[in-house]
Formats: C-alpha cells, structure tokens, sequence
C-alpha cells in the first residue's frame, strides 16, 4: 500500500451478496493506521438484522427471542493455538513493524485462509456479536 491516504467506499448489507445494502458511505484508509477503516452505524432498524449471525461459545447457553439467529458457534480451541501469534500481529500492528497489506498476505497462501486468519475470523465473530448485543441492548436499534 502506498504511504499516504487511499480513498475508500464502503458498504453494509442485511444479505451476503449486497443486494440489499443499507448503508454506504466514503473515506480515506491511512496508513498510520495501518490503511484500515472503521466505520460508526447508528440508526439502523432491528429489522435490518435479520439475515445477522450471532455466535455463541457455549451451545447450551439461552439467548431468548434472539435463539434464531444465535445458533451458530465459535469453537475457541481453533482460537487457543494461534493466541500468541495474533498477540504479536497485533503488537506489530499497533507499532507499526508491520504493514496492514502485508498482514492480509500472511493470512491466506495459495487462495486459502491460514489457521492464523481462520484464527482471527473466530475471534472477530465474538467481538462483532457482543457489538450487536449491546447495541441491542442498549436500544440503539430502532423497532
């Protein structure tokens, strides 16, 4: 990636395939940050998730009236191994050893997904549901 700014468009969607997108937007990837972006929705309606997965770590905890879109699990000891490798790539990140274009070459050889970026995916799907949960919580979704 160069060193400087890269212009970005983004897009969320209820469906996989984007068809249904519900929010887009522009903004500039910098490279002290590793080129990445992060992206603030508020306002959008609960009816907006219903094509969302929650992830669970235990199969026989309840999540009431959101069960239906709670059934898919993580499975933390794909996670365990890769712990101090992530770890590191995070403190490389934060330090700046390490370049955010370089990471995603790391994570995938020969057009497949490494235990490490597998690793990572589990990982994010755990923090993505606990944003979820508390935005649902909180009353940040609109019925």
């Amino acid at each position: 990636m160069p060193e400087r700014p890269v212009p970005v468009q983004w897009q969320v969607a209820t469906d996989e395939g984007f068809r249904r997108v519900v929010r887009e937007g522009h903004t500039l990837a910098r490279p002290q940050y590793g080129h990445s972006v992060h992206v603030e929705l508020h306002g959008t309606r609960i009816a907006d998730l219903a094509d969302t997965r929650l992830w669970r770590t235990n199969t026989r905890a309840s999540y009431g009236p959101l069960e239906h879109m709670s059934r898919h699990t993580i499975r933390l000891d794909r996670i365990r191994p890769h712990w101090a490798d992530m770890v590191r790539v995070a403190g490389s990140l934060t330090t700046g050893s390490v370049r955010a274009y370089d990471l995603i070459r790391m994570l995938s050889a020969d057009g497949r997904t490494t235990g490490l970026g597998e690793a990572f995916a589990r990982y994010g799907r755990i923090f993505k549901t606990l944003h979820l949960l508390q935005f649902l919580h909180d009353g940040g979704y609109a019925a």
